[in-house]
């Protein structure tokens, strides 16, 4: 979830025509007014069996925003503004409706502006290219009870019926953009809140096997995520039996122990992320999280950070520290393929 805060100058007429707009056909459209509260941000997703015309106009947008990138490339364009002045009339070749567009493009920059920073860091980075299809809107769509109206053609539109789950959701709530693709639905949403000075705050350390947290008024608690290494270690596992050189099957059955993995590990984080912000709501506390960006540089292959080995003074054997950190509390072990194949000194 994500808080911000709309304060910026509008324009009356703006105002007037939006919301006149938004109330035509008894829907509700994104964006129906501008606010000066502090809102909170969220998005709620659901599976769906997608039309030909769907799948159509998922393609389609998939192709836009290629050409976006293509253009940006050829005229050496990155800010959005130059970028929909380029593309803009040149997107009229596919027929969509015209509120496609301008999220084709407003997709592009960033490719474009990562690409740039890898070569600006000499690196070898491909040209950007959006292989999936979807499809992002935040204008034509509208949720109409228990519809959503998705524009495909001037005049057409086609209709996703919505679950109970999602419906419960954006009750009450304001639609700001959908994401669609070839299996789901994504809808963000908004929703005006109260501003809170906390109190106190609520520390996050973040570590393989557990998340441990200190709040002001000195309770430390660990949860343990120990559950979810042993599985990630055993899908790697599973994983690197598959010895036939068909990058296509690879890629198949890779995609397949990921979707295991992600189901079988999103509710555990998704359990301790629910229990630490309903004690810092309980408590007024703030929740400070330590930044590990860059972590990952300091255990790459060469950079002299090599796991230290200590000799074990009983039986006259050395453990690495990587061996230390894949022993549970419990005696079990869940170490991967890599660990198991490392050479004992």
């Amino acid at each position: 979830m994500k808080l911000y805060s709309s304060k910026s100058s509008t324009n009356p007429q703006l105002l007037k025509s939006v919301s006149g707009n938004s109330s035509g056909n008894g829907g509700l459209k994104a964006w129906p007014e501008f606010s000066y509260e502090l809102q909170a941000v969220k998005a709620v997703r659901q599976n769906y069996r997608p039309t030909e015309e769907i799948l159509s106009l998922l393609e389609d947008f998939r192709c836009m925003v290629n050409d976006c990138v293509r253009i940006g490339l050829w005229e050496n364009l990155t800010s959005m503004k130059s970028l929909c002045m380029k593309a803009y009339h040149q997107l009229s070749a596919y027929h969509v409706p015209t509120c496609y567009r301008l999220t084709a493009i407003s997709r592009a920059p960033g490719m474009l502006r990562n690409h740039r920073r890898e070569l600006k860091r000499g690196r070898s980075a491909r040209v950007p290219y959006v292989t999936r299809p979807s499809l992002t809107d935040c204008y034509g769509f509208r949720v109409i009870h228990r519809l959503v109206r998705v524009p495909v053609k001037k005049g057409e539109y086609v209709f996703i019926v919505l679950n109970d789950r999602t419906l419960r959701t954006i009750s009450g709530r304001t639609p700001r953009s959908l994401t669609l693709t070839a299996n789901s639905l994504s809808i963000c949403l908004s929703k005006e809140v109260a501003e809170i000075e906390p109190v106190g705050a609520i520390g996050i350390d973040r570590n393989l096997d557990n998340v441990t947290t200190a709040d002001s008024d000195g309770i430390i608690l660990r949860h343990d995520l120990g559950r979810a290494t042993e599985i990630k270690a055993r899908c790697r596992d599973t994983k690197s039996h598959f010895k036939r050189n068909d990058a296509r099957i690879r890629r198949r059955v890779y995609g397949k122990y990921g979707r295991i993995q992600r189901n079988r590990v999103g509710w555990l984080l998704h359990n301790v992320s629910i229990s630490i912000v309903k004690r810092a709501k309980e408590k007024r506390f703030g929740i400070v999280m330590e930044s590990i960006r860059g972590i990952r540089r300091l255990y790459r292959r060469g950079n002299g950070r090599a796991p230290t080995t200590e000799r074990d003074s009983t039986h006259g054997a050395s453990t690495s520290s990587r061996d230390r950190s894949s022993t549970r509390p419990d005696g079990k072990e869940y170490r991967s393929p890599m660990w198991q194949r490392e050479e004992r000194v």
